[in-house]
């Protein structure tokens, strides 16, 4: 009865042996119309849960790879933008307002914003003309960024991305989270 291999012979798993699949896979075949327990829970029950939280988190990992390599370049408008601080220096010196927009490559409504709103002539040509832009780009921040970008948008009260805060004479005037069209993002500055 030793599991030596010898023809004829009936070969005996030893403890130890063969997977966990193995044992789970024949647990209850000789108890036909009995669900598969072990220690008392239902096995069919642990699948029928299991399996889809699996596959959600499948899912959840792949849409996180598609979303980190699709960011949308970041529109000129955006870029070389001014600390918090000098552009609200400069407000002061000509009275243009501060817009600042807080945004990250991992936010797919920030990416959407970049690629509609922020993507209009009509709203870069506003931006550019009539206001001071901050870019608070917040994609690295809260970890281990520019304490600068995570002070500013502290004392602006962002918490949700993407987020437009406008301010006059140092002071929030309005503020919007989310995406907007070119049209809509055009009436926000615009106040209207």
């Amino acid at each position: 009865m030793g599991g030596g291999g010898v023809a004829g012979s009936t070969s005996v798993r030893r403890h130890g042996e063969g997977s966990i699949e193995d044992a789970i896979s024949t647990l209850g075949d000789d108890l036909p119309g009995r669900e598969e327990r072990v220690m008392g829970v239902s096995l069919r029950g642990v699948r029928r849960v299991v399996l889809p939280l699996v596959v959600a988190f499948a899912c959840v990992l792949v849409m996180a790879q598609l979303i980190r390599g699709r960011t949308t370049p970041t529109p000129a408008v955006m870029t070389g933008t001014m600390t918090l601080d000098a552009a609200l220096d400069a407000s002061a010196q000509d009275g243009r307002p501060v817009v600042v927009i807080a945004h990250a490559d991992w936010c797919p409504p920030c990416q959407t914003l970049k690629r509609t709103g922020l993507a209009d002539a009509r709203v870069t040509e506003w931006l550019a003309s009539r206001a001071h832009v901050v870019s608070l780009d917040m994609t690295n921040q809260r970890d281990h960024g520019d304490q600068a970008t995570v002070a500013a948008a502290d004392r602006l009260g962002i918490q949700f991305l993407p987020t437009m805060v406008m301010l006059e004479k140092g002071e929030v005037v309005r503020s919007a989270t989310g995406t907007m069209s070119g049209g809509e993002l055009l009436a926000w500055l615009e106040g209207r």
